[in-house]
């Protein structure tokens, strides 16, 4: 049986020297030290990055701190990297359109490419088709257009969406679960990579305040009509991040560390899965 270390989430945080100073502050070398740490143990059930490579971009906090925190990453994968859009629409309207000239000039700021990219189906009516909810649906839209154009697909996922993701399955029937950092989506032969995975998104709002303050960029906030539910006192989500907050309380570390060193916990068990696993998948070998 083969034994894989993965090494880059066995050692404790506190042991890890922090990356060369920057101009982004402590939080920045923080999440550069977490990120190269996912990216260590993904190479090695993996392999680097290569081909086409898309990081899904909203303009928002976690998809403005994942584009900064790949670009010292970059230059040692033989891989194309941009900066993607998916305008769903909803009920006709076209969320990220109003934005387009904003997350442009994000994109710059940040060295990137940015396109634009509009699937051919309206997320309501799509929904009401097939009876799914339409956040689901959502984000199955933008899945597909993305691993259908894209060798590596990447999503500024944080720690705080691994544990929110794992305690809203708790009352599945299948049981429990949550996404791993990094996947291989066969019906699309692309891979999913969430380098933000240890990271957590109270470092993300204070590296995107920080520096959309320092350059003076806009804050992109797209309305969706569905986004309330997840602000309703009763929904699974809501829920979810509460019993997330209780675990913060609980930790005797600070808060960011705290949600971060449970998502180390979950990497290393998701990425140890894969890699016992490779036998099944003769493209990850």
């Amino acid at each position: 049986m083969r034994v894989t270390r993965l090494k880059g989430l066995t050692v404790s945080w506190d042991a890890r020297p922090l990356a060369p100073n920057s101009v982004y502050g402590e939080d920045y070398r923080r999440v550069h030290e977490n990120v190269s740490a996912v990216l260590e143990a993904v190479s090695e059930a993996f392999g680097e990055p290569e081909g086409d490579l898309a990081i899904g971009f909203s303009g928002g906090k976690d998809s403005f701190t994942c584009a900064l925190a790949l670009r010292p990453f970059l230059e040692g994968w033989d891989a194309e990297a941009r900066l993607v859009t998916v305008d769903v629409r909803v009920r006709g309207v076209e969320i990220w359109r109003p934005y387009r000239r904003d997350l442009e000039r994000m994109a710059e700021e940040l060295g990137y490419r940015l396109k634009f990219v509009r699937p051919s189906e309206d997320v309501e009516d799509l929904a009401e088709e097939m009876n799914k909810p339409p956040c689901k649906v959502c984000s199955a839209l933008r899945r597909r257009e993305l691993a259908e154009r894209y060798d590596w697909v990447v999503y500024g996922h944080t720690a705080e969406d691994a544990l929110e993701t794992l305690l809203m399955s708790a009352n599945r029937a299948r049981g429990a679960g949550t996404f791993p950092p990094a996947e291989y989506l066969e019906e699309d032969d692309a891979y999913l990579l969430r380098p933000l995975y240890v990271v957590s998104e109270l470092r993300t709002a204070r590296i995107y305040r920080e520096i959309r303050e320092r350059l003076g960029l806009p804050r992109v906030e797209p309305e969706c009509p569905h986004a309330k539910r997840y602000r309703d006192a009763d929904s699974p989500r809501r829920l979810a991040a509460e019993a997330v907050e209780g675990i913060r309380r609980l930790a005797r570390v600070r808060d960011e560390l705290a949600v971060e060193n449970v998502a180390r916990g979950l990497a290393r068990m998701a990425l140890a899965d894969v890699a016992c696993g490779r036998d099944r998948f003769p493209s990850l070998r």
